[in-house]
């Protein structure tokens, strides 16, 4: 099924639909876009182009209240990880002991894991990865929600790329009077 704007659904059912999977985006998405705008329906067009339920939740707040959306990920084996411009390493049984999450510290200002002291992660059997350059780790679940904030982030910078609503409007006022305009002289080299 794809995306149908018109106005027999409602932003909760357009996300009761999303959630169940069988909204599909098309390739042809300015036209849903100028479909929503018409409807003059700002929820179904915030929801359009975000897919999330809340635009102005930041995307560390997303991913502290809906864990569901990172949790089920899967680090491959030998994935490799940047969090900044440094690879990090796995860190490997007895290779550093009693470390602590620095997902306790900005910008994540919390562990995703609850580790708040050191020694932690080893009683909890928490993987980790340390970069060593700058000294810090950071547990499975912090790299799992990075991710997936990284992910939350990059779409909202496309966003940006999109056309505006009032553009759209403007746009879509733009076509039908050009297609009005054409339709009025055909009409008219038709009737001579």
């Amino acid at each position: 099924m794809g995306i149908c704007c018109s106005n027999q659904n409602s932003a909760d059912q357009w996300q009761g639909l999303q959630q169940e999977g069988s909204i599909q985006t098309n390739a042809d998405q300015l036209q849903g876009l100028e479909n929503v705008s018409q409807n003059n329906n700002d929820s179904l067009v915030i929801f359009y182009l975000e897919g999330e339920a809340d635009q102005k939740m930041d995307a560390i707040t997303l991913a502290r209240q809906y864990p569901e959306r990172w949790q089920g990920e899967e680090l491959k084996e030998n994935e490799t990880i940047f969090i900044h411009e440094h690879q990090l390493d796995k860190i490997s049984q007895n290779l550093r002991v009693g470390w602590i999450c620095d997902g306790g510290k900005a910008p994540l200002n919390g562990c995703f894991s609850g580790i708040t002291d050191f020694n932690q992660s080893d009683k909890m059997n928490i993987q980790g990865w340390v970069c060593w350059p700058c000294n810090f780790d950071y547990c499975e679940n912090c790299i799992k929600a990075s991710k997936y904030i990284d992910k939350v982030t990059k779409k909202r910078l496309n966003i940006l790329d999109l056309p505006s609503k009032a553009q759209i409007r403007q746009l879509n006022i733009r076509f039908i009077s050009v297609n009005n305009f054409i339709g009025h002289k055909l009409q008219m080299k038709n009737e001579t």
